[in-house]
């Protein structure tokens, strides 16, 4: 899933200045490492993703639905390749929850996860 038009538009209208770059970059790279099965890859990605994203997981895992366990040595091999799809697919949703503050992030998560999440 690809939200990144969606969540420009929106960061366009809610301020000046932002660079998702990074995020767009992880996201494919998550994708590559996901699409090859290479579980050193896949290892790696998933801790880079937590790395990166730590507050937003957790500030959404009520909202996703999904607990993201942050330490992968707790997470048995066949499910690192699941865990990280699910953050891959919200990378969008993270982005949103980093940029935007009060009721403004509320309403668009909102949106968000109803429009394309559902």
């Amino acid at each position: 899933m690809n939200n990144f038009d969606f969540v420009e538009e929106v960061l366009k209208k809610a301020k000046s200045s932002y660079d998702i770059s990074e995020d767009k970059q992880l996201q494919q790279e998550n994708i590559a490492a996901l699409n090859s099965g290479d579980l050193v890859w896949i290892k790696h990605q998933y801790n880079e993703s937590i790395e990166k994203y730590k507050k937003q997981i957790n500030a959404l895992s009520g909202k996703t639905g999904m607990v993201v366990v942050q330490q992968p040595i707790a997470i048995p091999d066949n499910n690192i390749p699941k865990k990280l799809k699910h953050i891959t697919e919200r990378i969008p949703a993270y982005i949103i929850c980093r940029e935007l503050q009060g009721e403004a992030r509320d309403h668009v998560l909102k949106m968000f996860f109803t429009q394309f999440l559902s």
